[in-house]
């Protein structure tokens, strides 16, 4: 490794002190500056400028500098530290260049400023579903109290049943009355949050037209910044549509749950009559229509209804035909990657283990969602939520089919990635090679988020198999191991 050259005299406190904390994190990465150039494509004069504190480097040149020494030594960046740095960069910055300092200072505000628009919209949708499933609630109940209400009328000579009804519709009233209420409330709080909302759009309006003012005082006739700028923005963009995609995932996940916790509420008795939904009549009508008709109306549901188009696919995909469901993933997948994942994800926690396997055989080969393999992505949704019987059924399958891959696949994906409450009784059931793997991929491939949430799990119900996790952890990165043992311990957690 290449030795960095002593820090000039002549350069400013600010930027020395800058300058002395890069390097500081730049030794723990262990290797020269041209090697680290070439790794993150930067010219390695321009790094040694930035290391030698001649240069003040942009701010994401230092992200990415603390996201290479955390994957290096298996550690996250503490909070303090990236506050301190961040400081220094700031510092720097003010004293090198003022134009350029003023352009950082608004985008960090801009940044803050999206982050708040993006709560403000997120609460705005909370509230806009609490006052719909309000309002249908409202609408149910005074069709109630005119049916209660008519009732009384018809069976004023039955006392007994007749107080009884009066009760009822009381009760009915009442609850009526404070939903009205509940939604009023929600009202205003629906308007607030718009109105926060449209505040915190017009403040990211604002810190735009003054960072494109500020840009470009900062950066005429400076191409070479201009260059440098124009990198940065393009990371920024793909770190946000990243930030976007994650955010539509969750909204995704939460909707379903929603529609998850609503067919699992008891049907109250004598349910009032309802119009079939778009679902509804999909799901009736599935298997008198051939899969590509049907793969484009759960298209079009989706971009109308996806609540309703969830539903229904859930349900398509547990009694739709075998011979023909292969060919319904693949011409989902044709029109949207997205909705055609979900549903062989739906497929695969639904089905029993053989008809599975039965398309993983015929249709292994193919290629879904641009690029990925049905097989591999069958066996992976397979194994994030069913058991170790299963599993290893799914397994002794594919192997007694010469699809030994597919069949070692299992035991990586579970692993990686089966649910912590079933992982749990994986670790129980298996022995052998088998739970080699199992543990060895769990140990490679987890994240640490997971990780820690199984050995706390252990810790409670189980700690031998604490010790066995750690061990396995142990053996394949004891720098990670070390890292978790550190994190437990700070819980009060020890084995």
């Amino acid at each position: 490794m290449s030795e960095l050259v002593p820090l000039s005299e002549e350069i400013p406190d600010a930027a020395r002190a800058l300058a002395t904390e890069l390097r500081r994190f730049f030794r723990l990465l262990e290797i020269s500056v041209r090697r680290y150039a070439t790794r993150c494509n930067y010219d390695p004069a321009t790094v040694s400028r930035y290391l030698n504190g001649k240069r003040v480097p942009p701010w994401s040149f230092i992200q990415g500098l603390l996201t290479e020494v955390a994957e290096h030594r298996g550690l996250p960046i503490q909070p303090g530290a990236l506050e301190v740095i961040r400081k220094l960069h700031r510092s720097a910055l003010q004293a090198s260049n003022r134009h350029l300092y003023e352009v950082q200072i608004l985008q960090d505000k801009l940044a803050e400023a999206d982050k708040e628009h993006k709560l403000a919209e997120l609460r705005e949708k909370a509230l806009l579903e609490a006052v719909h499933v309000r309002e249908h609630r409202i609408s149910k109940l005074e069709l109630e109290t005119l049916e209660l209400n008519s009732s009384l009328l018809e069976e004023r000579e039955n006392s007994t049943n007749l107080q009884k009804r009066i009760d009822n519709a009381h009760s009915t009233e009442e609850e009526l009355t404070k939903l009205k209420e509940e939604v009023r409330e929600l009202k205003e709080q629906l308007d607030r949050a718009q109105e926060l909302s449209e505040q915190a759009e017009a403040r990211c309006e604002e810190l735009e037209q003054k960072l494109r003012e500020a840009e470009e005082a900062a950066n005429s006739g400076r191409e070479a910044r201009e260059q440098e700028n124009l990198e940065s923005a393009l990371r920024e963009a793909a770190e946000a549509k990243s930030t976007v995609d994650r955010l539509r995932e969750e909204l995704e996940e939460l909707r379903r749950e929603k529609e998850a916790k609503s067919t699992s509420t008891p049907t109250p008795p004598e349910p009032a009559p309802k119009e079939p939904t778009q679902g509804d009549i999909l799901i009736d009508s599935a298997q008198e229509l051939s899969t590509n008709v049907l793969a484009a109306e759960l298209v079009k549901l989706n971009f109308l209804d996806e609540i309703d188009e969830y539903r229904a696919s859930t349900e398509i995909s547990r009694v739709y035909p075998l011979a023909q469901l292969g060919e319904l993933v693949l011409e989902i997948d044709k029109i949207s990657n997205s909705i055609g994942r979900t549903f062989l994800l739906l497929i695969c926690a639904q089905r029993p283990t053989e008809d599975i396997f039965t398309l993983i055989e015929n249709y292994g080969p193919h290629t879904i969602a641009d690029h990925s393999n049905f097989a591999e992505n069958a066996v992976n949704w397979f194994t994030r939520r069913r058991t170790w019987a299963e599993i290893k059924s799914m397994a002794e399958l594919l192997a007694n089919a010469g699809l030994t891959e597919l069949a070692k696949q299992c035991f990586l994906d579970t692993g990686a990635a089966q649910a912590n409450h079933n992982f749990v009784e994986t670790l129980r059931e298996s022995s052998g090679i088998e739970r080699e793997i199992v543990l060895q991929s769990m140990a490679q491939n987890r994240s640490d988020e997971k990780l820690l949430e199984l050995l706390s799990e252990l810790h409670r119900s189980d700690s031998p198999l604490l010790s066995t996790v750690m061990a396995a952890m142990e053996k394949v990165n004891a720098k990670r191991a070390k890292g978790l043992s550190r994190t437990l311990s700070t819980l009060g957690v020890s084995w």
